[in-house]
């Protein structure tokens, strides 16, 4: 029997955001993410006021529970917040009471679990593990995500230990879900690194004025 420890962390990749003080092009719009990733910032196009304190983010599910962020900044084009530990389908709903504007638009939120077979100690053959992508089932969305090997002096992971993949949700998925497999060299914790890209704001979502 040996031991195992698996950690599975976001690419939240948000550098290029920049509060601006110039609206965007289309200033009756806003721009939203195709999804949203548990635990990662991510920021939404649209015409804010650069005021914080005016502002309200709601992730509304009346079976699982909703959920309210702050916002992190707030320029007149774009809002930065950081969506929590969760999974699932959602109202996305904003309120910016300084410019009288809402959005309501249907998002997914996306969680990756990780799974492998705990009982196999056959250094000899290896070991199926599963990369699950929870809250992303029939989304019609292409997911693109890399692994890496952290111990590699415990384990190896077959096809490389740095893997680069993408993986399709259709409207009929009813689980996504990605397979690979590693071979045990020493007996020992270990830790696979796994990163996901966030989605860019490209879904155009209309505002409503109050």
């Amino acid at each position: 029997m040996f031991y195992r420890l698996s950690i599975f962390v976001i690419l939240i990749g948000l550098s290029k955001f920049s509060v601006s003080q110039a609206p965007q092009k289309d200033a009756l719009l806003f721009n939203v993410p195709p999804y949203f990733i548990a635990n990662a910032e991510c920021y939404i196009n649209g015409p804010f006021d650069a005021d914080m304190s005016n502002t309200i983010i709601c992730f509304q599910n009346i079976e699982t529970g909703s959920f309210s962020p702050a916002p992190i900044l707030e320029g007149e084009d774009k809002i930065l917040f950081k969506v929590p530990d969760t999974f699932g389908e959602y109202k996305l709903i904003i309120v910016d009471e300084g410019n009288n504007h809402k959005l309501f638009v249907p998002v997914n939120v996306i969680k990756l679990e990780m799974d492998w077979e705990e009982t196999n100690s056959n250094k000899k053959k290896p070991v199926p593990f599963h990369i699950n992508f929870m809250g992303a089932e029939k989304t019609n969305q292409e997911f693109s995500f890399s692994i890496k090997n952290m111990s590699p002096h415990i384990i190896s992971i077959i096809g490389g230990n740095n893997q680069e993949h993408k993986i399709l949700s259709t409207r009929n998925t009813d689980k996504v879900s990605w397979e690979g497999k590693f071979v045990v060299i020493e007996e020992d914790e270990f830790s696979i690194l796994g990163t996901v890209d966030q989605p860019t704001p490209s879904v155009k979502a209309p505002l409503f004025s109050y």
